[in-house]
C-alpha cells in the first residue's frame, strides 16, 4: 500500500501575488491494505526550507546530471523519523512531488544516504532525485562478448529511436512516454531517405521517425558499451544531443547548441555575466564503420596536444551510395503526398518549391535523380484534386524550373525508408551530408571556435523557468545547460550556451 502525506499549499512570501509551493510524500509500505492519506498539518509536519533544485549538463564529460532538490521538514512528533528509521516495512526512498503554482515542478525519490534526522531540533533533511543510477548500473554484457539484452530486442532488427529511449528511461519510471509528453525530443535535423522498393525520395524525415539497427547498441561489444547508461550517452553524442531526466516524470533528448524559436521562454534578468566555460579543441576525427570511402571524417588540424582533440567512433549510420543499404531506417507517414516520375533528369527543384497541377498546389518535400529517371515528392498544400496521371507541373513559387513534365504520378501515405543523408540548418549551408560529415563538422564547429565555447551566467527574478526551453536576451540567443532554483529567495540561476545573435 501507499502512505501519502500531503502538505498544504503555501505562498513563498507574504505578497498576495507570491508563487505557491506544495509538497506530497508517498512511501510504499510492504504490507497489504488500503492506501493511507494523511494531512501534514494533522501530524505537525511543516516545510522549513524548500532548499534548491538543480539540473545540469557537463559538456566536457558528456554527462547529464538529473534534477535534484533538497528539503528540510519540521517533525516535532517524530512521525517522519519513525517512518524513515524505525519502520521495517517501508521503502525509505519515498517519492517526493513538488508543485509550483499548482503544476508539477519536480518529482524524485529520496536519496537514502543523505537522510538526516536531528532529534534535538526535531527536523528531517534529505535530497531527492530521479533514480537514474539504475540506468548506469544496468549491464549490457556480462563479460566481453555475451549480450544480456536487457530489453529483449531481436538481433539484426531495427527499432524506433523513440522506443529505444523510452525503454532506457523506463528503468527509472515505466510510464515515461513520448506520445504521452513525458519524453521530450527537441532536434532540428531533417533526413533524406528513399522508400524501399520504389526509390521515392523524402527529405523532411525527422529524428522521431528514425529506426536504429539495434546490434551496435546491445549485441556488439566492440563498441565498448558496458551499461545502458553508455548506450544513452552514445546515442546522445551520435545525434549531437544531451539526454537525461528533469524529474522522475520528465525525460528529455535535446540537441546541443540549438536555439528553437518555437520553444522559448521569457526571462527577467537581474544579473548577467559573460564567460568561456569549456576547452577549445583543434581536431575532430569520426569513423562510422559503414564502409564509407569518405572515412575517416576529419575537421581541423591534429596537434598532438592532450585533450585538444576528439576521436569519435560513431554507431554505424548512413551515407549516400551505401551498397548494402543504410543502417538507419525511417518509418514515415504522410497524408496528401504524391510522387512524380520525371524522364528528363536535367530538371531543377528545391525543397519548398510550389507547383500546380489539376487545380491543386503541391509543395516539394523530396527529389532524386537516378541514371535516366528522376522523382519528385510533394505534399498537397492547396486544393482538393489529385494530380493528373501524366502532365506538367507549373511553378507557383520557388527557385525551381518554371515547368516540369512528368510521365506518371502516384500517391503514398506511409512507408519504410532507407536513410542516406541528413542536414543541419546551420552547417554546410543547409546541404544534405553523410552522418560522419555532420558529426565531425558539428563538434568542430562548436568546440573548435572560441566564440562558440561561450557560456553566460544569468540570475533571474522568479522561479517559473523551464530547463528545456531556450531564451533570448539583449539581442542574443541562449540554450540553458545548468539551472538552479532558489525557492527561498525567489531567484533562478542559469548557465546557458551562447548560440549567437538573433
Amino acid at each position: 500500500m501507499i502512505e501519502r502525506i500531503t502538505f498544504p499549499v503555501e505562498p513563498l512570501c507574504i505578497d498576495a501575488d507570491s508563487d505557491t509551493m506544495q509538497c506530497i510524500l508517498e512511501f510504499t509500505v510492504n504490507v497489504p491494505g488500503d492506501d493511507i492519506e494523511t494531512d501534514a498539518d494533522d501530524i505537525a509536519l511543516k516545510i522549513l526550507e524548500w532548499g534548491d533544485k538543480t539540473i545540469e549538463y557537463d559538456l566536457e564529460n558528456a554527462i547529464a546530471l538529473p534534477g535534484e532538490m533538497s528539503l528540510k521538514i519540521s517533525d516535532p512528533q517524530g512521525f517522519l523519523d519513525n517512518l524513515l528509521f524505525e519502520s521495517e516495512n517501508i521503502d525509505i526512498q519515498g517519492l517526493v512531488t513538488i508543485k509550483l503554482n499548482g503544476d508539477e515542478e519536480f518529482s524524485g525519490h529520496i536519496i537514502e544516504d543523505g537522510i538526516d534526522s536531528d532529534e534535538g531540533q526535531f527536523t528531517i533533511t534529505f535530497d531527492a532525485a530521479p533514480k537514474t543510477d539504475v540506468i548506469n548500473k544496468r549491464m549490457v554484457y556480462n563479460d566481453e562478448s555475451t549480450a544480456l539484452n536487457p530489453f529483449s530486442y531481436t538481433s539484426s532488427s531495427y527499432y524506433s529511436i523513440v522506443t529505444i529511449l523510452e525503454d532506457i528511461f523506463s528503468l527509472v519510471n515505466s510510464s515515461i512516454s513520448y506520445s504521452g509528453g513525458s519524453l521530450e525530443i527537441i532536434h532540428d535535423w531533417e533526413f533524406y531517405g528513399l522508400k524501399e522498393s520504389i526509390n521515392v525520395p523524402l527529405m523532411d524525415i525527422v529524428l522521431e521517425e528514425l529506426y536504429q539497427l539495434i546490434d551496435p547498441l546491445y549485441f556488439d561489444s566492440s563498441f565498448g558499451l558496458s551499461t545502458v547508461g553508455d548506450v544513452l550517452k552514445k546515442l546522445a553524442l551520435d545525434w549531437c544531443s544531451f539526454a537525461g531526466m528533469v524529474s522522475y516524470n520528465k525525460a528529455f533528448f535535446k540537441k546541443l547548441f540549438y536555439y528553437n524559436p518555437d520553444n522559448i521562454q521569457t526571462v527577467n534578468v537581474k544579473k548577467h555575466r559573460k564567460g568561456y566555460r569549456y576547452g577549445l579543441i583543434d581536431y575532430v576525427k569520426v569513423t562510422t564503420n559503414i564502409s564509407d570511402p569518405s572515412e575517416p571524417y576529419e575537421q581541423g588540424t591534429f596537434t598532438e596536444l592532450e585533450e585538444r582533440y576528439l576521436l569519435r567512433k560513431a554507431l554505424p549510420g548512413f551515407f549516400d551510395g551505401a551498397s548494402s543499404g543504410s543502417n538507419i531506417k525511417a518509418v514515415a507517414a504522410r497524408d496528401d503526398c504524391f510522387y512524380f516520375t520525371i524522364p528528363n533528369i536535367t530538371f531543377s527543384v528545391t525543397l519548398g518549391d510550389v507547383y500546380s497541377n489539376n487545380s491543386s498546389e503541391f509543395t516539394v518535400i523530396g527529389y532524386k535523380k537516378f541514371i535516366t529517371t528522376g522523382f519528385i515528392t510533394v505534399i498537397r498544400t492547396d486544393g482538393t484534386n489529385d494530380p493528373e496521371a501524366s502532365g506538367t507541373l507549373t511553378k507557383v513559387s520557388g527557385s525551381g524550373d518554371a515547368s516540369i513534365s512528368f510521365t506518371a504520378s502516384a500517391s503514398f501515405t506511409s512507408g519504410t525508408f532507407d536513410v542516406y543523408q541528413s542536414r543541419d540548418p546551420n552547417l554546410y549551408s543547409n546541404a544534405f551530408k553523410n552522418h560522419g560529415d555532420l558529426l565531425s563538422k558539428f563538434w568542430y564547429t562548436y568546440r573548435g571556435n572560441i566564440k562558440n565555447c561561450r557560456v553566460d551566467y544569468f540570475q533571474m527574478f522568479g522561479l517559473t523557468y523551464d530547463y528545456l526551453k531556450d531564451f533570448n536576451y539583449d539581442g542574443c540567443k541562449f540554450q540553458p545547460i545548468k539551472m538552479t532554483k532558489h525557492y527561498s529567495k525567489g531567484l533562478t540561476e542559469i548557465e546557458a550556451i551562447y548560440i549567437g545573435a538573433l
